[in-house]
């Protein structure tokens, strides 16, 4: 048998990070605007109007008074769109809406509002996780409405570029909205506001240069802000606004959400205009201004083509950066679930599963802490229960292949201390060995990453740690994580990024994080729920159309249902998505070849398998 063992944490994967994502720091940003850029030498970067879309073909490239700057060292370039070695913005992004003008009762307050939270982790926005950068940085499907805040016409009603950036950096001034570098600041003018940028710029212009909206960045109290303007289309329904009826009743305000949507997308993708355009300076949403794709007919007879919260919209289609590149409504997909299957054991507690040597093992821990063992062939029905594993615990065993064993992990069920055995193809289990110091709380979880096997434990004050080992070392030591739990954490790989998932304590809520090989972790990425168990994880294989493997995180809900959700590239979460079947108390997943299986203990006790697919 080959020991494993052990290289520092700090060598690799694992190493604690300091502020790698989520908030920025405050202050100035090194990648912004000049400190000091005057509002004549500012640049915006406009949603064409119907008129200005259709009139593009014709215009030089640069019409927008953007320079398309020499490529940078692409890192998901060749779809259509390239990469000019900006930042773009992760984390969660924050919008934070100026309502300048009259909205007094007007519909469209909380038609916008509602639009922001419900755009999240969809479909729709989650396009955008396909842009990243060379700073380590990845648009992630995390969206929230931060903050609002109203002026009544503090600057008049026929605004400037200089007026707009005025109301933005007042709002923040005057402490009505944080400054926030992780921020977008929409300015949403009432039907009465006129704006402008240059005598031939104008909004609803019906000429090259007019626009329904824009955005930019600049230096504000010495941050970099990034910010946009919408105008309400009522006021030029040929080139701003949805045809009528409109989804909401509200054509001014449905195409203020088609256009926010468009600047949104932009913003995150291109913030200081030096990130993501193709050689006409387009932006993503640029590439499909005005293209909605199929719609539906609402109950109120008007046209729309997705549904975000209990509101319908017809917003534009987003440049999908992948493949041939294309304009698409969606980036995700929904798995197909086998039925369930009873495997014939009972038992409280979750099983370890790992794919080893084209098998399928299981392990379960029965009545008295006995460790069962089982497994298929790929194919085949699975085989009776086996004892074969001696000693005890009372908690779920963790299982994983790495370096040609198949490694499990145990908690000791008298002394705590965390047990470690392992078997080549073919051969019987060596005896356990407590060579790994430190007790856990809760199962052990482990997963590999190229040339090394990365191990989580929690400790007895919730802590989470972490520990690896290099093949043929022994492992080394331990590592706190940041952040507490009281349930076992779950651990994948997919590339070359190994991703964990751990259930909050005060809101139960799934949380991710991920890290390159050889890099720190990043910040820990809220994904919501509300979960009574621990978390597991699993790789899926694309269906038919191909692409790339896809990462499944799966958990049972507090009203004891089982829920999922699914990312591409690790990134981009989809909707929570309830899987079929009857009610659980915990999960488990484990990938074998092309088939991912999932793995449930009912309420009823019962160990039940279900195989998933795309």
């Amino acid at each position: 048998m080959t020991l494993i063992a052990s290289v520092g944490c700090s060598a690799g994967v694992g190493a604690e990070s300091t502020d790698r994502q989520g908030e920025p720091a405050s202050g100035a940003d090194s990648h912004g605007p000049a400190q000091g850029e005057t509002e004549t030498s500012l640049r915006v970067h406009v949603a064409p109007t119907v008129s200005a879309a259709s009139a593009a073909a014709s215009l030089p490239a640069g019409h927008e008074s953007e320079e398309f700057g020499e490529q940078s060292a692409a890192l998901n370039s060749g779809h259509g769109i390239a990469y000019n070695g900006g930042h773009v913005m992760s984390g969660v992004v924050h919008a934070y809406f100026i309502w300048y003008g009259n909205w007094a009762n007007n519909p469209t307050v909380s038609l916008l509002s509602e639009l922001v939270p419900n755009l999240s982790y969809s479909p729709y926005y989650n396009i955008n996780t396909l842009y990243d950068d060379n700073f380590g940085g990845r648009v992630s499907g995390a969206l929230t409405l931060a903050g609002a805040t109203s002026d009544a016409y503090s600057l008049g009603s026929n605004l400037s570029l200089a007026n707009i950036t005025t109301i933005v950096s007042s709002a923040i001034s005057t402490n009505k909205l944080p400054k926030d570098t992780n921020g977008v600041y929409f300015v949403l003018t009432s039907a009465d506001v006129q704006q402008s940028n240059a005598a031939d710029s104008a909004f609803c212009g019906t000429n090259a240069k007019g626009y329904c909206g824009w955005h930019t960045s600049t230096t504000i109290s010495g941050s970099d802000i990034k910010f946009a303007f919408v105008g309400n289309g009522v006021a030029c329904p040929a080139v701003c606004s949805t045809p009528s009826p409109s989804p909401n009743g509200n054509p001014g305000g449905d195409e203020m959400a088609n256009v926010l949507a468009h600047e949104l997308e932009e913003a995150v993708t291109d913030p200081d205009l030096n990130a993501w355009t193709d050689p006409g300076v387009n932006e993503n949403a640029d590439k499909c201004a005005w293209s909605f794709g199929a719609t539906y007919t609402t109950s109120n007879g008007a046209q729309a083509n997705m549904k975000l919260g209990t509101r319908d919209y017809r917003i534009q289609k987003n440049w999908l950066n992948t493949g041939a590149g294309s304009c698409g409504l969606t980036y995700g997909a929904e798995l197909t679930w086998g039925p369930w299957q009873s495997l014939g054991e009972a038992s409280t507690l979750p099983v370890g599963a790992a794919g080893f040597g084209g098998a399928m093992h299981l392990f379960a821990v029965e009545s008295g802490g006995v460790i069962g063992h089982n497994g298929t062939v790929d194919g085949s029905p699975w085989s009776a229960w086996t004892h074969e594993l001696n000693g005890t615990t009372n908690v779920a065993i963790g299982a994983a292949a790495f370096a040609g064993n198949l490694h499990l992990f145990a908690k000791g069920g008298a002394d705590g201390r965390v047990y470690h055995r392992w078997a080549a193809q073919g051969q019987a289990f060596n005896a356990w060995s407590s060579e790994i110091s430190g007790t856990t709380n809760v199962p052990l979880t482990a997963a590999s990453l190229g040339n090394f096997l990365h191990l989580f434990r929690v400790d007895t004050n919730n802590n989470l740690m972490h520990c690896s080992a290099a093949t043929g070392q022994a492992f080394g030591p331990w590592e706190q994580l940041d952040g507490t739990t009281n349930a076992a954490v779950a651990a994948t790989t997919l590339g070359t990024r190994l991703h964990v998932f751990a259930k909050g304590i005060g809101d139960s809520h799934v949380y991710h994080r991920s890290a390159q090989d050889g890099q720190p972790f990043g910040a820990w990425e809220d994904l919501g729920g509300a979960t009574n168990a621990a978390p597991a994880t699993a790789t899926v294989q694309p269906g038919p159309a191909g692409g790339a493997d896809r990462i499944l995180m799966v958990t049972a809900g507090t009203d004891n249902h089982m829920y999922y959700r699914l990312a591409q590239d690790g990134f981009g979460f989809g909707n929570w998505l309830q899987v079929p079947g009857g009610p659980v108390a915990s999960v488990s997943a484990a990938r074998l070849g092309a088939n991912t299986y999932v793995f449930a203990t009912g309420t009823d006790g019962q160990v039940r398998v279900s195989q998933t697919h795309l």
